[in-house]
């Protein structure tokens, strides 16, 4: 097709795509919605839907813990819970209570570390660990293999 061709064509065209421009344009006044599942190697899933400009994880798992309002924080909490998702969980808290978890966390678990030179009292399928006055461990052996009872 030559310039002038196309010139001609365009001209011809133009009553047809001013009326497309107002079809596009009343139909993105309305909201658009969305929706998409995704599915990662890991097995979990997500939903989400678009909504206005923005998407919105509605279920699976979570990807931060900053949320616009308070229901969209305990949704983004309740996501994490339900992936078992320790670091999920950890970005919903708000920064002073997780790095209570923290410092807790980290203070019982040097204080295992130390104590795993001690003996380990077993009885039966049983086994307790006393690694400071305020903190034990009790562990229970299921179907062979040995789990966390207690941690106290």
């Amino acid at each position: 097709m030559t310039p002038a061709e196309f010139t001609a064509r365009w001209k011809t065209l133009r009553a047809e795509l001013r009326a497309q421009a107002a079809q596009l344009k009343v139909a993105l006044e309305r909201p658009i919605k969305a929706q998409a599942k995704v599915s990662y190697p890991s097995g979990s899933r997500a939903s989400l839907t678009y909504l206005g400009n923005r998407w919105q994880i509605d279920e699976g798992i979570a990807v931060s813990g900053g949320a616009a309002t308070p229901v969209d924080a305990l949704k983004s909490f309740m996501r994490a819970v339900e992936s078992r998702s320790y670091e999920a969980v950890m970005r919903c808290l708000a920064r002073s209570v997780r790095e209570g978890i923290e410092r807790d966390i980290a203070e019982r678990l040097g204080k295992l570390r130390q104590a795993l030179s001690q003996e380990i009292e077993v009885t039966g399928g049983r086994a307790r660990l006393q690694y400071e006055p305020r903190f034990k461990i009790e562990l229970i052996q299921e179907e062979g293999e040995w789990r966390i009872l207690d941690l106290d």
